[in-house]
């Protein structure tokens, strides 16, 4: 069993944090998870189980400019066919899956691999976007999504009258 100062990222002074906060929650519920596989022994499936080797995580940059969004998601594996995208106000959800088979023979070696799971995340946009001029493409892995913002009304100065 771990310490408790092991599984929180404590952080010094101006230090960048790399790991993502779903990254201290898996360890949290793995070590749970160990504890009652301790308490508990035996075949027991947990949701962790279940989902470790099929949820997969993309990583994302978003870079915000002048007039639009672009958001960057790495997403090995995955066909273009396979990825839907919805945006809702402010949140873009990128959802997917991939299900990869591979064989290989050799000189009486035969060997078959396979590989799945799928991709879920919801990303919240620094500003309001215009759902119609949305452009998405896929290439090499990576997708692209690059949307227009909507402009912020200017600031109007409303006169107060005396009654």
């Amino acid at each position: 069993m771990r310490k408790l100062m092991d599984i929180i990222p404590w952080k010094k002074k101006k230090e960048i944090v790399t790991q993502p906060p779903e990254s201290t929650f898996q360890s949290i519920q793995s070590q749970m998870d160990d504890f009652f596989d301790h308490a508990f022994p035996g075949d027991w499936i947990t949701p962790r189980r279940l989902m470790q080797k099929s949820q997969l995580f993309p990583r994302v940059d978003i870079k915000e400019e002048k007039r639009k969004i672009i958001v960057d998601a790495e997403m090995p594996g995955v066909r273009s066919k396979d990825i839907d995208l919805s945006l809702d106000g402010r949140m873009l959800t990128i959802k997917a899956h991939k299900n990869d088979e591979k064989e290989h023979k050799t000189d009486g070696y035969y060997r078959l691999e396979r590989s799945y799971g799928y991709y879920n995340r919801t990303i919240e946009l620094p500003a309001e976007v215009d759902p119609v001029k949305v452009d998405a493409s896929f290439k090499n892995g990576v997708l692209k999504v690059e949307m227009k913002k909507i402009k912020e009304s200017e600031a109007k100065k409303i006169e107060v009258k005396t009654e």
